[in-house]
């Protein structure tokens, strides 16, 4: 039996040597796969007045690593609006008496993103021309990488306020 390792010892250096490479490689895609940002936006509604355009949204980190948002644009020309700013407000009367009032406001920037994490939140859009609601893209601003396109999906239509 010695002897025959004496005999192949190259050859089971080879062998040896061949295996970790493999290994290495696939960690190594496993790694890339893995920890590459990967995020993805649903839209759930979408209301507008004039030029003002408000999307309530989940965005989803679908990958390992935290990210965050620092902003977000709209069909490659309308940045979101940083600060929050009231969508509406619940406000519950008894006779002429408030009892409870509840804002309910857009995100403040920025958004952090733990792995697997997802949040949704209401964005709102100003200035906005010549929009066709069948042509929605975003992209997006973070800590890792600008993102040209998200894809967008749950999206059936609008509304009007």
């Amino acid at each position: 039996m010695s002897d025959f390792f004496n005999n192949h010892k190259d050859c089971i250096a080879l062998i040896i040597s061949i295996i970790s490479l493999l290994i290495s490689f696939y960690n190594f895609i496993y790694a890339y796969l893995n920890k590459k940002t990967k995020l993805r936006i649903s839209i759930n509604t979408h209301d507008f007045h004039e030029t003002t355009h408000q999307f309530f949204i989940t965005i989803e980190n679908r990958s390992q690593l935290p990210v965050s948002i620092s902003n977000i644009k709209l069909n490659k020309s309308y940045y979101c609006v940083l600060e929050p700013t009231c969508i509406r407000e619940n406000i519950k009367y008894s006779g002429h008496d408030v009892i409870s009032r509840n804002e309910i406001k857009t995100v403040s920037f920025p958004i952090s993103l733990n792995p697997l994490e997802s949040r949704s939140a209401y964005l709102e859009f100003r200035n906005v021309d010549n929009f066709d609601i069948n042509h929605i893209t975003f992209s997006l601003f973070t800590n890792r990488k600008y993102i040209k396109k998200v894809k967008i999906t749950n999206f059936d239509g609008l509304t009007k306020k």
